[in-house]
């Protein structure tokens, strides 16, 4: 009996170490890691169109008071652009996925560690606001109205380039999970995004979406130099 006992966890052990049932179970893991990050790639995608209605509305009220002589101005809220992490299940599900989901996922990540940055960039403005609001006395509502409006020109270039990046961003998501090709053009993207979410972008915002105007995109990204 205990012959059959130690050949049967002999072909259990010899079973578990061969190199096809390691494959079977790679091929597991990686299917499960498959489905785990098209579920991240739907909720990210659900984020992103809560955070581009916000963001939209945003820059529509920022730039209205901008323009605007009377200091009185709404709060602005920022969009929540915090997405699951992908890049981990990425890695481990890389080999199961398409050699087109692959890229695009890869430019969906650099795209929201940009965004992120641009973010950062508008928070430090704010700040920077703040800052000088605090350390300086005005005597005249019009130089307080001054002081926003040179810090709000720069945050609020920050947010229309976060809002491009986050409608393209949001249109490879669903490339990513249907595993179609980029085929759109950028102003396809929003003429969708507008449709889909219900809101209506200021297209002269990106001029670059005009094909008669050649304006890089890389244009609306370097704020704050001036």
């Amino acid at each position: 009996m205990d012959d059959i006992y130690k050949i049967l966890i002999a072909a259990v052990v010899g079973f578990a170490l061969n190199p096809v049932t390691e494959k079977i179970k790679l091929s597991i893991a990686a299917r499960d890691n498959k489905k785990k990050i098209k579920n991240k790639l739907s909720i990210s995608k659900d984020i992103l169109a809560n955070a581009i209605r916000t963001l939209n509305t945003t820059c529509t009220l920022r730039e209205a008071y901008i323009n605007q002589n009377d200091h009185n101005h709404p709060v602005f809220l920022l969009p929540f652009i915090k997405t699951p992490n992908l890049h981990d299940d990425f890695e481990k599900c890389y080999l199961s996925l398409s050699k087109n989901q692959r890229n695009i996922i890869e430019i969906v990540i650099y795209g929201l560690a940009h965004a992120t940055k641009l973010e950062s960039k508008a928070e430090k403005f704010d700040e920077s606001l703040k800052d000088v609001l605090n350390e300086t006395k005005y005597t005249d509502i019009k130089e307080i109205k001054a002081a926003h409006d040179r810090y709000y020109k720069r945050i609020i270039a920050c947010e229309k380039a976060m809002l491009y990046s986050l409608v393209t961003i949001r249109k490879n998501l669903e490339l990513a999970i249907n595993d179609k090709p980029q085929q759109n053009t950028d102003a396809e993207n929003f003429a969708s995004t507008s449709e889909e979410l219900g809101i209506t972008f200021n297209l002269s915002w990106w001029p670059y979406l005009h094909p008669e105007q050649k304006v890089s995109p890389t244009d609306i990204t370097d704020v704050g130099r001036n």
